[in-house]
């Protein structure tokens, strides 16, 4: 119980929004913009796992609940099918360059990855300096 008590003294000291599931020693931790993050408890009190996870509607995978790293695999593809698209419509009656949409896409899509995977890691990282 000492570990799970100094976790929970943490969040509860800095305001944390949290839920403490006892029957399953698991924690879930809402750091903001749909991302929780996972503290799984082993029985000898040891942390095994702190996992991430996208909820709801978030900048980088909409509506797909998934992990951040998930999430980016799934953003590259749906960018290439975008690209491939885009690419496409150059070779029709119409002369539209629509790349420069891509381009700020991809920023725009960056920019939430690292904001999520930052907010994360930071995170994961102060829990573990913790226990």
């Amino acid at each position: 119980m000492k570990n799970i008590h100094k976790i929970l003294n943490f969040l509860n000291k800095y305001n944390y929004n949290f839920e403490y599931y006892e029957n399953r020693r698991l924690i879930v931790v809402n750091l903001g913009f749909n991302l929780f993050s996972h503290i799984q408890i082993s029985d000898n009190q040891e942390i095994i796992k702190i996992s991430d996870k996208l909820e709801g509607f978030n900048g980088i995978s909409g509506f797909i609940q998934t992990s951040i790293k998930k999430s980016m695999i799934y953003q590259t593809i749906m960018l290439l099918i975008a690209f491939i698209i885009l690419e496409l419509t150059k070779f029709s009656k119409y002369d539209y360059d629509y790349t420069y949409l891509l381009v700020i896409f991809i920023t725009i899509s960056l920019l939430w990855f690292i904001f999520y995977l930052v907010k994360s890691e930071i995170f994961k990282m102060k829990i573990e300096n913790l226990v």
